[in-house]
Protein backbone atom coordinates (compact mmCIF):
# COMPACT_ATOMS: atom_id res chain seq x y z
CA UNK A 1 0.00 0.00 0.00
CA UNK A 2 1.11 3.32 -0.90
CA UNK A 3 2.06 5.67 1.82
CA UNK A 4 0.02 8.64 2.49
CA UNK A 5 2.24 12.05 2.03
CA UNK A 6 2.85 13.54 5.38
CA UNK A 7 0.62 16.95 5.61
CA UNK A 8 2.10 20.28 6.94
CA UNK A 9 1.60 19.62 10.81
CA UNK A 10 3.46 15.63 10.28
CA UNK A 11 5.66 17.76 8.54
CA UNK A 12 6.78 20.58 10.65
CA UNK A 13 6.59 17.58 13.74
CA UNK A 14 8.91 16.04 11.94
CA UNK A 15 11.39 18.40 11.43
CA UNK A 16 11.60 20.03 14.99
CA UNK A 17 12.07 16.78 16.23
CA UNK A 18 15.13 16.20 13.93
CA UNK A 19 15.98 19.92 15.12
CA UNK A 20 15.03 18.37 18.57
CA UNK A 21 17.55 15.23 18.59
CA UNK A 22 20.74 17.38 17.49
CA UNK A 23 20.58 19.21 20.80
CA UNK A 24 21.03 16.11 23.81
CA UNK A 25 19.66 18.81 26.74
CA UNK A 26 16.40 20.32 25.38
CA UNK A 27 15.41 16.53 24.18
CA UNK A 28 15.97 15.40 27.64
CA UNK A 29 14.08 18.46 29.11
CA UNK A 30 11.23 17.76 26.74
CA UNK A 31 10.81 14.12 28.11
CA UNK A 32 11.20 15.09 31.56
CA UNK A 33 8.39 18.14 30.63
CA UNK A 34 6.27 15.40 28.90
CA UNK A 35 7.08 12.47 31.89
CA UNK A 36 3.24 13.60 33.75
CA UNK A 37 1.45 11.94 30.81
CA UNK A 38 3.38 8.65 30.07
CA UNK A 39 1.00 6.34 31.95
CA UNK A 40 -2.16 7.93 30.08
CA UNK A 41 -0.36 7.51 26.82
CA UNK A 42 0.54 3.66 28.27
CA UNK A 43 -3.50 3.00 29.12
CA UNK A 44 -4.61 4.57 25.34
CA UNK A 45 -2.09 1.78 23.93
CA UNK A 46 -2.92 -0.97 25.82
CA UNK A 47 -6.46 -0.18 24.53
CA UNK A 48 -5.32 0.15 21.22
CA UNK A 49 -3.98 -3.07 20.69
CA UNK A 50 -6.74 -5.02 22.66
CA UNK A 51 -8.90 -3.29 19.66
CA UNK A 52 -6.01 -4.13 17.05
CA UNK A 53 -5.57 -0.74 16.55
CA UNK A 54 -1.82 0.64 15.53
CA UNK A 55 0.16 1.69 18.73
CA UNK A 56 3.04 3.68 18.84
CA UNK A 57 5.74 4.01 21.63
CA UNK A 58 6.11 7.25 24.01
CA UNK A 59 8.90 8.77 22.12
CA UNK A 60 7.26 8.22 18.25
CA UNK A 61 4.12 10.24 20.27
CA UNK A 62 6.23 12.79 20.94
CA UNK A 63 7.68 13.17 17.59
CA UNK A 64 4.28 13.46 16.26
CA UNK A 65 3.14 16.26 19.04
CA UNK A 66 6.23 19.14 18.11
CA UNK A 67 3.62 21.17 16.19
CA UNK A 68 -0.26 21.69 17.31
CA UNK A 69 -2.43 20.49 14.19
CA UNK A 70 -4.57 22.91 12.55
CA UNK A 71 -7.31 20.63 13.12
CA UNK A 72 -7.96 18.24 16.20
CA UNK A 73 -10.24 15.69 17.59
CA UNK A 74 -10.41 15.93 21.07
CA UNK A 75 -8.08 12.75 22.33
CA UNK A 76 -10.42 13.31 26.33
CA UNK A 77 -13.15 13.04 23.96
CA UNK A 78 -11.93 10.03 22.83
CA UNK A 79 -10.73 8.25 26.38
CA UNK A 80 -13.33 9.51 27.92
CA UNK A 81 -15.41 6.79 25.30
CA UNK A 82 -13.05 4.19 25.90
CA UNK A 83 -13.69 4.70 30.18
CA UNK A 84 -17.19 4.31 29.61
CA UNK A 85 -16.94 1.23 27.62
CA UNK A 86 -14.64 -0.18 30.24
CA UNK A 87 -17.40 0.14 32.76
CA UNK A 88 -20.39 -0.55 31.52
CA UNK A 89 -19.43 -2.21 27.95
CA UNK A 90 -19.62 -1.07 24.01
CA UNK A 91 -23.24 0.35 23.40
CA UNK A 92 -22.74 -0.15 19.46
CA UNK A 93 -21.96 -4.01 20.43
CA UNK A 94 -24.43 -6.39 19.07
CA UNK A 95 -24.11 -8.29 22.74
CA UNK A 96 -24.84 -5.50 24.63
CA UNK A 97 -27.47 -4.13 22.95
CA UNK A 98 -29.08 -7.90 22.97
CA UNK A 99 -28.53 -8.11 26.38
CA UNK A 100 -30.49 -5.04 27.09
CA UNK A 101 -33.54 -5.88 25.15
CA UNK A 102 -33.35 -8.93 26.66
CA UNK A 103 -33.45 -7.55 30.54
CA UNK A 104 -30.89 -8.73 31.57
CA UNK A 105 -29.25 -6.59 34.79
CA UNK A 106 -25.87 -4.52 33.11
CA UNK A 107 -23.85 -2.57 34.35
CA UNK A 108 -25.11 0.95 33.25
CA UNK A 109 -28.45 -0.02 34.35
CA UNK A 110 -27.04 -0.89 37.77
CA UNK A 111 -24.98 2.35 37.84
CA UNK A 112 -28.02 4.74 36.84
CA UNK A 113 -30.52 2.50 39.52
CA UNK A 114 -28.24 4.05 42.20
CA UNK A 115 -27.95 8.02 40.51
CA UNK A 116 -32.06 7.48 40.85
CA UNK A 117 -32.44 7.66 36.55
CA UNK A 118 -34.90 5.66 34.98
CA UNK A 119 -32.97 4.89 31.74
CA UNK A 120 -35.16 3.91 28.30
CA UNK A 121 -32.31 3.32 25.79
CA UNK A 122 -28.45 2.04 25.61
CA UNK A 123 -27.66 5.36 24.04
CA UNK A 124 -29.90 7.49 26.82
CA UNK A 125 -27.41 5.57 29.86
CA UNK A 126 -24.12 5.46 27.06
CA UNK A 127 -24.92 9.46 26.81
CA UNK A 128 -25.40 10.84 30.76
CA UNK A 129 -22.30 8.87 31.70
CA UNK A 130 -20.79 10.41 29.12
CA UNK A 131 -22.17 13.97 29.91
CA UNK A 132 -20.98 13.59 33.52
CA UNK A 133 -17.37 12.23 32.78
CA UNK A 134 -16.69 15.22 30.30
CA UNK A 135 -18.42 17.89 32.77
CA UNK A 136 -15.81 16.58 34.90
CA UNK A 137 -12.79 17.44 32.49
CA UNK A 138 -14.13 20.15 31.27
CA UNK A 139 -10.98 22.83 32.13
CA UNK A 140 -8.70 19.63 30.53
CA UNK A 141 -10.72 19.88 27.65
CA UNK A 142 -11.04 23.41 27.16
CA UNK A 143 -7.20 23.49 27.22
CA UNK A 144 -6.99 20.48 24.84
CA UNK A 145 -8.89 22.43 22.36
CA UNK A 146 -7.67 25.91 22.76
CA UNK A 147 -4.19 25.65 24.31
CA UNK A 148 -2.42 28.92 24.93
CA UNK A 149 -3.78 31.18 22.36
CA UNK A 150 -7.59 30.43 22.57
CA UNK A 151 -8.05 33.78 20.22
CA UNK A 152 -6.47 32.17 17.47
CA UNK A 153 -8.42 28.83 18.17
CA UNK A 154 -12.37 27.79 16.59
CA UNK A 155 -14.20 25.11 18.17
CA UNK A 156 -16.05 23.38 16.03
CA UNK A 157 -18.72 20.05 16.92
CA UNK A 158 -19.49 18.34 13.72
CA UNK A 159 -22.39 15.87 13.52
CA UNK A 160 -20.91 12.68 11.89
CA UNK A 161 -24.35 11.32 10.83
CA UNK A 162 -24.03 13.77 8.26
CA UNK A 163 -22.16 13.36 4.98
CA UNK A 164 -17.91 14.45 4.75
CA UNK A 165 -19.27 16.62 1.90
CA UNK A 166 -21.88 18.29 3.87
CA UNK A 167 -19.10 18.73 6.56
CA UNK A 168 -16.55 19.89 4.75
CA UNK A 169 -18.13 22.66 2.75
CA UNK A 170 -19.80 23.89 5.91
CA UNK A 171 -16.90 23.83 8.12
CA UNK A 172 -14.90 25.95 5.17
CA UNK A 173 -17.57 28.42 5.57
CA UNK A 174 -17.11 28.74 9.36
CA UNK A 175 -13.39 28.79 9.03
CA UNK A 176 -13.54 31.56 6.06
CA UNK A 177 -15.72 33.85 8.75
CA UNK A 178 -13.62 33.05 11.33
CA UNK A 179 -10.81 34.17 9.30
CA UNK A 180 -12.43 37.45 8.03
CA UNK A 181 -13.92 38.30 11.81
CA UNK A 182 -10.54 37.91 13.88
CA UNK A 183 -8.08 39.13 11.00
CA UNK A 184 -5.63 36.86 12.10
CA UNK A 185 -2.17 36.21 10.11
CA UNK A 186 -1.30 33.25 9.19
CA UNK A 187 1.90 31.61 9.82
CA UNK A 188 4.06 30.75 7.19
CA UNK A 189 6.91 28.25 7.75
CA UNK A 190 9.15 29.38 4.68
CA UNK A 191 12.02 27.37 5.78
CA UNK A 192 10.22 23.71 5.87
CA UNK A 193 10.90 23.36 2.41
CA UNK A 194 14.57 23.50 3.04
CA UNK A 195 14.83 21.04 6.28
CA UNK A 196 16.83 18.28 4.92
CA UNK A 197 19.19 20.73 3.34
CA UNK A 198 19.65 22.79 7.21
CA UNK A 199 20.04 19.22 8.89
CA UNK A 200 22.91 18.40 6.57
CA UNK A 201 25.39 21.47 6.82
CA UNK A 202 24.98 21.13 10.37
CA UNK A 203 25.53 17.31 10.59
CA UNK A 204 28.75 17.60 8.45
CA UNK A 205 29.37 20.71 10.45
CA UNK A 206 29.87 18.31 13.46
CA UNK A 207 31.23 15.40 11.76
CA UNK A 208 33.94 17.74 11.31
CA UNK A 209 34.70 18.30 14.82
CA UNK A 210 37.15 20.71 15.21
CA UNK A 211 38.29 21.50 11.99
CA UNK A 212 39.08 25.01 11.66
CA UNK A 213 35.53 27.09 10.49
CA UNK A 214 37.31 28.66 7.60
CA UNK A 215 37.88 24.65 5.91
CA UNK A 216 34.82 23.16 7.50
CA UNK A 217 32.75 25.46 5.60
CA UNK A 218 34.09 25.73 2.48
CA UNK A 219 34.53 21.66 2.91
CA UNK A 220 30.75 21.53 3.12
CA UNK A 221 29.97 23.77 -0.17
CA UNK A 222 32.45 21.42 -2.40
CA UNK A 223 30.66 18.18 -0.85
CA UNK A 224 27.03 19.87 -1.33
CA UNK A 225 27.80 21.60 -4.51
CA UNK A 226 26.09 24.62 -2.38
CA UNK A 227 27.83 27.92 -2.87
CA UNK A 228 29.53 29.09 0.00
CA UNK A 229 27.28 32.28 0.77
CA UNK A 230 24.24 29.19 0.98
CA UNK A 231 26.04 26.51 3.61
CA UNK A 232 26.96 29.94 5.84
CA UNK A 233 23.41 31.10 5.91
CA UNK A 234 22.19 27.73 5.95
CA UNK A 235 24.29 26.53 9.50
CA UNK A 236 23.18 30.07 11.29
CA UNK A 237 19.06 28.73 10.74
CA UNK A 238 20.10 25.19 11.53
CA UNK A 239 21.95 26.79 14.40
CA UNK A 240 18.71 29.04 15.86
CA UNK A 241 16.25 25.81 15.13
CA UNK A 242 18.45 23.88 17.14
CA UNK A 243 19.23 25.82 20.00
CA UNK A 244 16.56 28.61 20.03
CA UNK A 245 17.93 31.09 19.30
CA UNK A 246 20.37 32.82 17.22
CA UNK A 247 24.23 32.25 17.15
CA UNK A 248 26.29 34.83 18.88
CA UNK A 249 29.81 33.77 18.18
CA UNK A 250 31.55 35.36 21.18
CA UNK A 251 29.27 33.74 23.77
CA UNK A 252 31.50 31.24 24.17
CA UNK A 253 34.81 33.62 24.26
CA UNK A 254 36.22 35.47 27.94
CA UNK A 255 35.10 38.94 28.53
CA UNK A 256 36.60 40.78 31.63
CA UNK A 257 33.35 41.02 33.44
CA UNK A 258 33.35 36.82 32.73
CA UNK A 259 37.12 37.25 34.19
CA UNK A 260 36.14 38.82 37.13
CA UNK A 261 33.25 36.26 38.12
CA UNK A 262 35.53 33.73 37.91
CA UNK A 263 38.45 34.96 39.66
CA UNK A 264 35.51 35.89 42.39
CA UNK A 265 34.76 32.12 42.33
CA UNK A 266 38.61 30.90 42.74
CA UNK A 267 39.03 33.89 45.72
CA UNK A 268 36.08 32.02 47.61
CA UNK A 269 37.42 28.35 46.94
CA UNK A 270 39.66 26.34 49.66
CA UNK A 271 40.68 24.15 47.07
CA UNK A 272 44.29 24.70 46.17
CA UNK A 273 44.86 25.15 42.39
CA UNK A 274 48.71 25.72 41.94
CA UNK A 275 50.57 22.58 41.50
CA UNK A 276 54.52 22.42 41.20
CA UNK A 277 55.48 21.22 37.88
CA UNK A 278 59.64 21.60 36.97
CA UNK A 279 59.87 23.41 39.60
CA UNK A 280 57.38 26.50 39.02
CA UNK A 281 53.90 26.50 40.30
CA UNK A 282 51.23 26.30 37.46
CA UNK A 283 47.89 27.37 37.88
CA UNK A 284 45.19 24.09 36.92
CA UNK A 285 42.29 25.88 37.65
CA UNK A 286 38.62 23.45 38.17
CA UNK A 287 36.14 22.73 35.32
CA UNK A 288 33.94 25.34 36.54
CA UNK A 289 36.45 28.26 37.10
CA UNK A 290 36.95 27.08 33.06
CA UNK A 291 33.60 27.01 32.22
CA UNK A 292 32.93 30.67 33.44
CA UNK A 293 36.11 32.64 32.57
CA UNK A 294 34.90 31.20 28.56
CA UNK A 295 37.72 30.12 25.70
CA UNK A 296 40.82 32.49 24.85
CA UNK A 297 39.63 33.44 20.69
CA UNK A 298 41.94 31.95 18.49
CA UNK A 299 40.55 33.00 14.63
CA UNK A 300 41.75 29.67 13.40
CA UNK A 301 39.51 27.39 15.70
CA UNK A 302 36.32 29.54 16.56
CA UNK A 303 32.85 29.28 15.33
CA UNK A 304 31.18 30.93 12.29
CA UNK A 305 32.21 34.68 12.09
CA UNK A 306 30.67 37.45 9.65
CA UNK A 307 34.12 39.25 10.34
CA UNK A 308 36.13 36.30 8.99
CA UNK A 309 36.53 35.84 5.09
CA UNK A 310 35.52 31.91 4.14
CA UNK A 311 35.81 33.08 0.39
CA UNK A 312 33.92 34.34 -2.85
CA UNK A 313 30.76 34.34 -0.68
CA UNK A 314 29.47 35.87 -4.35
CA UNK A 315 30.19 32.19 -6.36
CA UNK A 316 27.09 30.47 -7.69
CA UNK A 317 26.62 26.74 -8.32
Amino acid sequence: MKKKPMNQTEKISHARWEFLTRNPGAKAARMEEAEHIREDHAWLQKHLQEDGEETETFEEFLKGTQCRPAARASTIIQGARMQICDEIGDPTSEEFVARWREGEECPVQQLFQELGRPLSTVREGFAARWRELITDKVNLLLGELLGDNPDSRLVISIDLTRSKEAIRDEVGDLVTAAKAQSKIVETRFKWLSNVEKLLKVWDLWEEAGKTPALQTFRNIARETGRPLSTVKSQWLQAYEMINGKKYDPDKKYTTPEKQEVAIALCASCAEDCYREVGGHMEFYPCPEYDRIWGKEKDPREQGYNDALDYGDDDEEE
